[in-house]
C-alpha cells in the first residue's frame, strides 16, 4: 500500500560550517555520508531555507535506506512545533516483504559531467541518472 509511514530519517541538525568539517574529517574517508541536506523554497520572492540532518552518530534506521532513482518511499517534511522540519519517509507504492528500502536523495548541485567527486549511482533501474546526489560546499571555513 501507498502512503504509510516507514520512519523518520533522525539525525543530529548541523549548521554548512560543521556539515562541510564533517565532510572533510575521516568519515569520508571511509565511504560514509549520512548528512542530508534539505533545501526549500517558498514564497512569491523565492525565499529559501536549508536544513542539514547527520544521523552518523545520532540516528535512526532511516539512515540506512539507500539511493534509487526509481524509489520506493518519498520523503516528506514534517513540522511539529518547530520550524525544523522532522524528514519523513513514507511508501509511495506498494513494498513486498525484504524488498530494499530506497528513496531518492534528491538532485545533485553538479551540472556538468566532469565535476569532482561524484560517486556512480548503480541502482540499476532503466531511470537510473548515472551518479549520486550530492551538495556543493561552495565556501571556505577557517578549519
Amino acid at each position: 500500500m501507498s502512503g504509510l509511514f516507514v520512519c523518520e530519517y533522525a539525525g543530529e541538525v548541523i549548521g554548512a560550517g560543521e556539515a562541510e568539517i564533517r565532510n572533510k574529517s575521516d568519515q569520508l574517508a571511509r565511504n560514509h555520508n549520512y548528512i542530508y541536506w534539505i533545501n526549500e523554497t517558498y514564497g512569491k520572492e523565492g525565499a529559501s531555507i536549508t536544513t542539514i540532518i547527520d544521523p552518523t552518530a545520532i540516528g535512526n534506521i532511516g539512515r540506512y535506506a539507500n539511493h534509487s532513482c526509481e524509489p520506493n518511499l518519498i520523503v516528506h517534511l514534517v513540522r511539529v512545533e518547530s520550524a525544523i522540519p522532522k524528514i519523513c519517509l513514507f511508501t509511495n507504492r506498494p513494498v513486498q516483504a525484504g524488498e530494499e528500502l530506497t528513496f531518492d536523495y534528491g538532485v545533485r548541485a553538479a551540472q556538468s559531467e566532469s565535476d569532482q567527486g561524484l560517486k556512480a549511482c548503480h541502482c540499476g533501474t532503466k531511470a537510473c541518472k548515472g551518479s549520486l546526489p550530492f551538495h556543493n560546499l561552495v565556501f571556505n571555513s577557517k578549519t
